[in-house]
């Protein structure tokens, strides 16, 4: 594939800028350059931190090749990206339609191998492979406390108080107890805290 052999290719931009939009038009020059066939996607891995966002990778990159693949149906939606493709691969449109469309078929022909996932989950798949090495149970499973690790987290926060390096931690800290003496309420702000950061992790 000549795409890899070119060097590290690295995009550095805030929430908010497009990064998805580049992100989906890079995977997409790579499946495009693959000389042999339409299943290059099979020796592609996208990570990302979350679920959330792998969904909406892989639901953006099987948009465009969709739109691009079948201009017919989508109103030519996919006009713009297409351009850009063809400037940036220097491919002509008659060839990025008609890979797009194969490579789709293929990718939901063979969706397992469509290979975009969280850090985590690509961590857990490497140790299953070589759990025989690591002496593990084949099928073991990855199961989190998350109270525990809440609590550890907080307990962690709260050894920062008096330390002068971590001053608007203290404030902060300091503000909601005073608040909390006010209202007259139980004092006990370590199980505030970890109810508090479970309402966050819910969501």
């Amino acid at each position: 594939m000549s795409s890899l052999q070119k060097p590290l290719h690295i995009i550095n931009a805030s929430a908010g800028s497009g990064k998805t939009y580049h992100l989906v038009k890079e995977y997409l020059k790579l499946i495009l350059t693959d000389d042999e066939n339409s299943t290059a996607f099979k020796s592609i891995l996208a990570m990302t931190f979350t679920n959330k966002a792998a969904f909406e990778m892989k639901e953006r990159i099987i948009t465009a090749l969709d739109e691009i693949g079948h201009p017919e149906f989508h109103k030519n939606k996919g006009e713009q990206l297409l351009k850009t493709l063809c400037n940036e691969t220097k491919l002509n449109e008659e060839f990025i339609i008609s890979k797009c469309s194969s490579v789709l078929r293929n990718i939901l022909h063979r969706y397992e191998d469509f290979s975009i996932m969280t850090i985590d989950r690509f961590n857990l798949k490497l140790i299953k492979a070589f759990s025989r090495d690591l002496d593990l149970p084949n099928d073991f499973e990855v199961s989190f406390n998350n109270e525990e690790i809440l609590g550890n987290v907080v307990d962690e926060l709260m050894s920062k108080l008096g330390d002068s390096r971590y001053s608007e931690i203290n404030k902060l800290i300091v503000k909601y107890a005073r608040s909390k003496i006010e209202e007259g309420n139980k004092w006990n702000i370590k199980s505030d805290l970890v109810k508090f950061s479970s309402i966050i992790d819910d969501e």
